[in-house]
């Protein structure tokens, strides 16, 4: 039988032995919401007021805008922002969009125009802050994180962030703070952050990882979050915009509807693809956290990671300034993967960049065929619990609480 899964820009088919059992598991996903829709999120704000009443009487406005790294359609986004910092007297010349980088490479001008739209790239400034200059010292947050936050958005008079909210192994969901830490943080509060808590996929209540960036967005002051819950097809199925916790939870809560998947019992064989955190083998492994592997796939079983990679390896100067790692190439195998086989296909990494950042337990495959051949072998007429959204996907948090 024919299968498709998206594949970054682009879409991968492929077959399978008649032979498998083949659960797939999609998001349940839900209906693009339309130009009004957008509008009236941004008219209705959860737990603030409007952002135009917000920045009445403000003199500059940044907007945190996330990266490529991160799928949300803020070229639709963007521009509603801007209108509501119009709306209340603000000028273009006035506003700054900063990208929101964190530890990730910097962003080219292709770039900028596919995240802002082109109308906003050609208008207003746009930045890629540095992690390591041009940042200004705010104090300790109560857990003791060090807060370096970059200087222009610490001396605007408004601060928007704009972004996603899609599944994170430690966040629980990405969006809302995380715009400000990672996002626009300098290193050590970024390193001490990501060091000193222990955050959980899916969870965002009583988890001490998010509770500590949402109190450095309070000290760095974000006034307003647009974030928007994607569907399967990278548009939006809801928008919300507001306070940036508030807001963010709003859309939490409905973002577990639209990625949850059907549950399936553990099967021999789980196919996760890492769509839509596909751009490069950094981001790629998330979609083993969304889905948990071992409610996934039983003990002694196999998860094959399909992921398109078209950046490679990628970069994240957390792993130092050269983005490998402060000693020796980086080992990538989440725990979760337990006894499990763990296989990799990719036809845009290379077997040497393999083998210097994913564990030597892991098998990588640039054949996708060559992959199945090798899990045939080893599981004769199996069970398969296939993944088609795998970064997105979230089971048995569709009912709007944390588990």
């Amino acid at each position: 039988m024919r299968y498709r899964f998206p594949f970054h820009d682009a879409t991968f088919e492929f077959d399978l032995p008649s032979t498998w059992h083949v659960h797939v598991a999609a998001i349940r996903d839900g209906p693009p919401l339309d130009r009004e829709g957008m509008e009236r999120a941004l008219a209705r704000p959860i737990g603030s007021p409007r952002l135009r009443e917000i920045a009445r009487g403000r003199g500059r406005a940044v907007i945190i805008v996330e990266d490529v790294t991160r799928p949300a359609p803020t070229h639709l986004l963007t521009p509603l922002a801007v209108a509501e910092l119009e709306a209340a007297g603000i000028q273009r010349r006035n506003m700054q969009v900063l990208n929101a980088a964190a530890a990730h490479r910097p962003q080219l001008g292709f770039e900028f125009r596919r995240k802002l739209g082109l109308e906003v790239y050609e208008t207003i400034e746009a930045l890629n802050p540095s992690p390591y200059e041009d940042l200004a010292h705010l104090g300790h947050s109560s857990r003791g994180t060090p807060v370096y936050v970059n200087r222009e958005v610490v001396e605007a008079d408004i601060r928007v962030g704009v972004g996603g909210i899609v599944p994170h192994p430690s966040a629980g969901f990405g969006g809302g703070a995380k715009l400000i830490l990672p996002g626009v943080c300098g290193m050590e509060t970024i390193a001490h952050h990501h060091g000193a808590f222990q955050g959980a996929p899916g969870k965002v209540e009583d988890n001490p990882f998010r509770e500590d960036l949402e109190e450095v967005g309070r000290i760095a002051g974000l006034d307003f979050i647009v974030n928007a819950v994607i569907t399967s097809e990278g548009e939006i199925a809801g928008l919300f915009a507001g306070d940036m916790v508030q807001a963010h939870r709003a859309g939490v809560q409905f973002a577990r509807r639209v990625y949850a998947v059907q549950h399936a019992p553990p099967a021999d064989i789980a196919i996760i693809n890492a769509y839509p955190l596909d751009i490069d083998l950094f981001q790629s492994p998330k979609a083993l956290s969304a889905v948990g592997g071992g409610r996934t796939v039983r003990e002694g079983g196999a998860i094959l990671l399909t992921a398109a990679c078209p950046e490679g390896v990628g970069f994240h100067a957390w792993a130092g300034r050269g983005g490998r790692g402060w000693s020796g190439p980086r080992r990538m195998l989440p725990e979760q993967l337990s006894d499990r086989k763990f296989l990799l296909y990719s036809p845009n990494l290379s077997r040497a960049q393999v083998e210097s950042t994913v564990t030597e337990e892991a098998l990588f495959f640039s054949e996708f065929e060559e992959a199945i051949e090798a899990l045939a072998r080893e599981y004769p007429n199996p069970r398969v619990n296939l993944f088609p959204q795998g970064a997105l996907a979230v089971i048995g948090r569709d009912n709007g609480e944390d588990k």
